[in-house]
């Protein structure tokens, strides 16, 4: 129920911050354009004050990229602009500080927004 919880504070946040379109499909899939996603930060207010320490983000063609904290690192960011609209990247094994337990995984459409 934790990670219901925090699945969904998570991507009402993504969707905030962002400015996008939220879906749910079997699971949390949100619709972002690439420069959102660059700029996002991961952080949820239903956290409870826990800070996200790492994630990990997968996108197709690529290796798994390990993420430092709750920003996008460099790495990152060229790896979101060097993925096509339509790719599905996801964040998962989000680690949260003091917590035992990883955030649920979030999907990412990359959508092209006019």
């Amino acid at each position: 129920m934790k990670n219901l919880i925090v699945l969904i504070a998570l991507a009402f946040t993504f969707a905030i911050n962002a400015q996008q379109d939220i879906h749910t499909e079997n699971g949390c899939v949100l619709k972002i354009d690439k420069a959102s996603l660059i700029a996002m930060n991961l952080d949820c207010d239903m956290l409870k004050g826990k800070t996200i320490t790492s994630f990990k983000l997968k996108a197709p063609g690529h290796k798994t990229l390990v993420v430092k904290g709750y920003k996008m690192s460099n790495e990152a960011k060229l790896l979101v602009q060097q993925s096509k609209t339509g790719d599905k990247i996801v964040l998962f094994d989000i680690k949260l500080q003091e917590s035992k337990e990883d955030a649920a995984p979030v999907s990412i459409t990359l959508v092209e927004y006019h």
